[in-house]
């Protein structure tokens, strides 16, 4: 049986009550030393006790009054949800109050595999949280998704593959209608990006697809923010650049992708996607 992708926390960190202000970076020229931003406690959707935000240097943290306390870094992963339940300042690891920070993917997990990931815990200041992460980072610009042997931490909306391993490439079946391939949240600035090259193999019956970003502080992408592409739907993997420097919606920081294959699904409509690069 294959489920459904759900966010998975990696991992989940709790505080005890003195360590009650949650601290990160959630705007739009990540690594430059920017204004950090305080996440409410309060939950915004209740009763789910917990608030969601993207911490676009990967990183967030439980302080005290002082700003001293713990951050949790997950290269690679952005989507973060956290909180505080409580009364805030005081209480040790028996004691009700708990703060809480979780970065998330959102993943399929298979029967078959073994899922791994690696995570640091930074004790410090502020600062010093900051500074381990800003000096460990990993510096590779631009985005460069290869399928070759795993999703990559994409996942779709009315679709479905035949699970892992991969064999070289990854192979979706399209039988519901407006099938979605989504990206990892990132934070890019658009100017860095001037095509996007997909290789894949399309066996779709129609003759375009559509590549859709969304952009910083959007939930959804705009209406505007989308371009479509012609295909050829007789399953051979091509090359398929795709060019937006000068696309006037391509512009800002750019949060996520998503690749819409075809509009209409089918038994016999799939595609094989090699990998996802930008240039």
């Amino acid at each position: 049986t294959q489920y459904r992708p759900r966010s998975q926390e990696l991992p989940a960190v709790y505080s005890n009550g003195p360590w009650y202000k949650i601290m990160t970076y959630t705007g739009e020229k990540p690594y430059t030393g920017g204004a950090l931003a305080e996440i409410s406690r309060k939950p915004e959707n209740p009763p789910f006790p917990w608030n969601g935000f993207q911490a676009t240097e990967e990183w967030a943290a439980l302080v005290d009054k002082d700003n001293n306390g713990f951050g949790i870094w997950t290269p690679g992963v952005q989507k973060y949800i956290g909180g505080f339940a409580g009364k805030t300042g005081s209480g040790g690891p028996k004691s009700n109050p708990t703060g809480y920070l979780a970065p998330l993917h959102m993943e399929i997990l298979d029967h078959n595999i073994v899922y791994t990931y690696r995570y640091r815990l930074v004790v410090g200041s502020l600062d010093e949280i900051r500074s381990y992460v800003y000096k460990h980072r990993n510096r590779q610009p631009g985005l460069n998704f290869v399928f070759k042997s795993n999703r990559q931490h994409w996942h779709f909306r009315n679709a479905a593959d035949k699970g892992m391993p991969l064999k070289g490439a990854w192979d979706i079946q399209l039988e519901q209608n407006n099938p979605t391939i989504i990206s990892p949240p990132f934070c890019v600035e658009a100017s860095t990006i001037k095509t996007i090259t997909i290789r894949a193999g399309f066996k779709t019956g129609e003759d375009k697809a559509r590549l859709i970003w969304t952009k910083h502080g959007n939930k959804k992408p705009n209406p505007e923010d989308v371009i479509s592409f012609p295909v050829k739907s007789d399953g051979i993997t091509r090359s398929y650049t795709i060019k937006l420097a000068g696309n006037e919606a391509w512009q800002g920081a750019i949060t996520r992708l998503a690749l819409k294959p075809c509009r209409k699904g089918g038994p016999d409509k799939h595609i094989r996607v090699a990998s996802i690069r930008s240039e």
